[in-house]
């Protein structure tokens, strides 16, 4: 274990072993969710042009998102762009009310002026990426927009979210969503999620959730990012450390990595009956030989840094 010491930043380690102290020593970190509607906007946007491109509905009329964190704001656009309902699932209650209301009051703002989406300029390292960034005019018409942006329709989501647990909330937030129980079977039309998918614990039985949630003509978006997120100096370090050395460094912490590669996310998705519409994989190249990494690890995956995942149900699944 001693050789791997050195490719470990302090800091992880001191979290992991802090997070199994009575009284926590060091300041606890947040999901990682945006206080910025730029993002937020640009995500949602990213979502929804990738799916037209495929040929699935890019405004279904109730999405739900795993892990929105700090922020609802990417929920926030999709009802501002059309979607009648936003489940938020998360691990953790962090989202703060009046974070949300300032960046839904700044997002209402970018979808009036049709703003472009933010691109490499603004988000060098943000995926998807597009081949255009112009504001999607051929998906979100003059006329849907101004059915979308009514002033009645603004402030019942501005009430939403500052009573999300009301009946006749357009948001519906649910801690944690481990279980699949916590939706109803078939009611929603797509599941996404950016960057959460590397820090779920039970894959397996949250793509099969997925599954049951969804609608039959459903569909999930997910962008996964599988570097280290600072646990390793190098990208895919995190992938070479013994278990019981990563034990330490995820310390009694309701999330950090699964380590999971590629190949393990594609081989539990057919399992759970998604058929893949698009895959946009993002290359990194590795330092490290194919045979230094344990054999869970296929020589395809030891590149593969982040990938854009696009799959419908399938409804002959048994």
């Amino acid at each position: 274990m001693i050789k791997y010491i050195n490719q470990i930043q302090l800091i992880e380690l001191l979290r992991g072993l802090n997070s199994r102290l009575p009284v926590s020593l060091m300041r606890q970190q947040g999901t990682g969710g945006t206080n910025s509607a730029a993002y937020c906007y640009s995500v949602w946007l990213r979502h929804a042009v990738t799916a037209w491109k495929a040929g699935v509905n890019p405004i279904p009329q109730t999405v739900a998102e795993l892990g929105p964190g700090d922020s609802l704001g990417i929920g926030l656009t999709a009802l501002l762009f059309g979607a009648k309902k936003y489940y938020a699932f998360d691990v953790v209650k962090f989202a703060d009310i009046e974070n949300n209301l300032s960046l839904f009051d700044k997002i209402v703002s970018f979808v009036q002026e049709c703003r472009s989406i933010p691109g490499r300029e603004e988000f060098p390292e943000l995926k998807p990426q597009l081949d255009d960034y112009r504001f999607p005019n051929h998906i979100f018409s003059e006329k849907h927009l101004c059915h979308c942006l009514t002033d009645e329709r603004i402030r019942r989501i501005r009430e939403s979210v500052k009573h999300p647990d009301k009946a006749d909330s357009v948001i519906h937030y649910a801690v944690p969503w481990s279980s699949d129980s916590v939706m109803q079977e078939k009611s929603i039309d797509l599941i996404f999620s950016q960057a959460v998918l590397e820090h779920v614990d039970d894959l397996a039985g949250t793509y099969r959730a997925m599954h049951k949630w969804l609608k039959d003509d459903g569909y999930i978006s997910h962008q996964i990012d599988f570097k280290s997120h600072g646990t390793a100096r190098d990208w895919n370090g995190h992938w070479l450390y013994p278990d019981a050395l990563w034990k330490i460094i995820r310390g009694k912490r309701p999330y950090l990595l699964n380590r999971q590669p590629y190949s393990t996310h594609k081989r539990m998705l057919e399992q759970a009956s998604f058929a893949f519409l698009r895959e946009k994989i993002v290359n990194t190249a590795s330092v490290f030989r194919w045979d230094e990494f344990d054999e869970q690890y296929q020589k395809e995956d030891i590149e593969v840094s982040g990938v854009h995942i696009l799959a419908v149900k399938r409804v002959d699944a048994r």
